[in-house]
């Protein structure tokens, strides 16, 4: 996925940086859009495929899930976890936690240290193979 197309896909983006790290919003290219200090401070449109969140946070926050209580109701946003830690096991933990919410993992981003989640309600549950009308409705293919 290429996060700059997504990201200029949309119109009403905005920024929450709770990571410890201030660097990482000019280090992803992310100084140019509106900046909101906490989720309390996001408005939210509800049914608006415009509108994109970008979460910038540390492992603790994913690990807690609390910030998963205040972003339920928001169509898309994008996650970037900065991950100090080399530990995979902390990677498997919050992959497993964020594919429990919905969201989808993309890869490190930039370096090793970034990794890259995204929820959209668009595109939340892919379509099996198996889901069309050309296999369940022959009767000659349900052995198959």
């Amino acid at each position: 996925m290429d996060i700059s197309k997504h990201i200029k896909n949309k119109k009403n983006i905005m920024v929450c940086n709770l990571s410890k790290n201030g660097d990482i919003q000019s280090l992803l290219g992310l100084d140019s859009y509106r900046n909101i200090e906490s989720m309390d401070n996001y408005n939210n449109t509800v049914f608006c495929d415009d509108d994109l969140l970008i979460l910038l946070l540390d492992k603790k926050h994913v690990v807690s899930q609390k910030i998963f209580k205040k972003n339920y109701s928001i169509n898309s946003i994008l996650i970037f976890i900065n991950d100090s830690g080399k530990n995979e096991n902390n990677l498997i933990e919050y992959k497993n936690i964020l594919f429990s919410y919905g969201y989808k993992y993309f890869g490190n981003v930039r370096n090793e240290n970034i990794h890259f989640f995204t929820y959209d309600i668009a595109d939340y549950k892919d379509n099996p193979d198996w889901l069309n009308n050309s296999n369940w409705a022959n009767p000659e293919l349900w052995e198959k």
